[in-house]
């Protein structure tokens, strides 16, 4: 694995994790 896809890895999962903390705020509110 290449250090760009690793970097593309990394970022997918932040927007996931982030994407899933808006949903968590969502549905709390």
């Amino acid at each position: 694995m290449s250090l760009t896809q690793s970097k593309r890895a990394l970022t997918a999962t932040e927007v996931v994790t982030r994407l899933a903390k808006l949903e968590g705020w969502h549905l709390d509110g």
